[in-house]
């Protein structure tokens, strides 16, 4: 996973589990996932996509299009169906009767969905799929309800680009975790997840091969657990060599299963194990001035353990100074002089007068899950549950469907 994973879980309340008063049983009561609901993920997709049109393939399938009233169905057609935004309504114009509504949920007769795009192709989406025009964007919003297992198996071709099969299960058993942390944890109404980095990469079925299939099924169920509660199960592209504990890249208590661990550069088979960038540091100054309304004149790095950078700090020429976490520079630096430039908060810092160079290691937030050390340590002949044991600390790996009650609380 890559870059923000996690920023929407930044400050969740922490779980109290035996002594509260009124209102905190309110709040324990809302911190415990209700197992019988998370069969069904919705999923905000097309979340990069700011669109007002949308076209769906019917060639080979005929839809069931419910709005709050009125149920309609479109027989195979041999040109799309466009979806498009008319004020506040969605509109589906073209037909004998258009259809105009504030919501719509549209199903397939093959329970498959294709929508059709000039931005990004074909994109084919088990499930069903509701619409409508989103009140901060104004843009469609499309919401993809899926059934978790599918979910996890396209999550698991979408954040892996290798076929390990010990790997990929282990990325079946955090994803789904991760997901079932989103349902109970998320704060919007309408959706419990997204398809990009924010949360989990999700492109639906384009990415999905057998050996993902087999990866899900042969994990079904399956979640990680400490001290019999769901853990936030993080994960990143490439730690390299060494892992983050949480609260070294996200305000909030430490957790006892985010610990830091040496994977002794299982992960170095990634491309991304070393890397350098250069800067401008005039650029890089008047992009922070910009930003954060303070012009540094130099720059220092306050580093932790394993040349982890826990603190970018800056000072004017009037010997003010001003800081950002290493990980939030990252990001700054990401967001605008492009999403690889600054890959990990493991990093040095090099350079002459004019230029700055960064030296590093991994990418990502380096938390959690290493997925590309899960990959060497799989090539090694490890399996998949000895591979979470080794980057998630005294955790077990459960069937979600045997635990008593059909309940779990947050490990948070």
């Amino acid at each position: 996973m890559n870059y923000y994973l996690l920023r929407l879980l930044i400050g969740i309340i922490l779980f109290l589990p035996t002594y509260y008063d009124a209102t905190n049983e309110k709040s324990d009561r809302n911190n415990w996932l209700d197992l019988t609901n998370a069969d069904i993920v919705r999923v905000l997709i097309f979340s990069d996509i700011s669109s007002n049109n949308l076209f769906i393939d019917t060639r080979d399938e005929s839809l069931k299009i419910y709005t709050k009233n009125n149920t309609f169905t479109i027989q195979n057609r041999f040109k799309p169906l466009v979806i498009q935004r008319s004020g506040n309504l969605v509109e589906i114009p073209g037909l004998d009767i258009p259809i105009e509504s504030e919501l719509l949920t549209i199903g397939s007769s093959n329970g498959q969905i294709n929508f059709l795009s000039s931005e990004f192709g074909k994109k084919s989406y088990r499930g069903t799929i509701e619409l409508s025009v989103s009140p901060n964007t104004g843009k469609l919003q499309v919401i993809n309800q899926v059934p978790l297992e599918d979910y996890i198996s396209s999550v698991a071709g979408s954040e892996m680009n290798f076929d390990s099969p010990e790997a990929l299960k282990a990325q079946a058993v955090v994803s789904r975790s991760y997901a079932l942390w989103s349902i109970q944890s998320n704060r919007f109404k309408k959706y419990d997840i997204t398809d990009n980095e924010m949360n989990q990469v999700y492109l639906g079925l384009n990415v999905v091969k057998q050996v993902h299939k087999e990866a899900v099924n042969s994990t079904r169920g399956e979640i990680l657990t400490w001290n019999s509660k769901l853990v936030l199960a993080a994960y990143s592209s490439t730690c390299g060599g060494v892992t983050n504990p949480n609260e070294t890249v996200w305000k909030g208590k430490s957790l006892p299963y985010l610990r830091s661990v040496n994977d002794r550069a299982s992960c170095s088979i990634s491309p991304h194990f070393k890397w350098k960038y250069s800067i401008n540091k005039k650029t890089l100054f008047e992009q922070i001035t910009r930003e954060y309304n303070f012009t540094p004149s130099t720059i220092h790095l306050k580093t932790g353990d394993h040349n982890r950078v826990l603190a970018v700090l800056l000072t004017d020429a009037n010997s003010r100074e001003f800081a950002l976490t290493g990980n939030d520079f990252r990001l700054f630096v990401n967001k605008h002089f492009g999403i690889y430039s600054i890959k990990s908060s493991r990093f040095t810092l090099h350079g002459s007068n004019n230029t700055i160079e960064f030296r590093g290691s991994g990418l990502g937030h380096g938390v959690g899950l290493c997925q590309y050390g899960a990959l060497g340590f799989a090539k090694a002949g490890w399996d998949y549950k000895r591979i979470l044991n080794f980057y998630f600390n005294n955790v077990k790996v459960v069937d979600f469907n045997r635990i008593e009650n059909q309940k779990i609380a947050l490990a948070n």
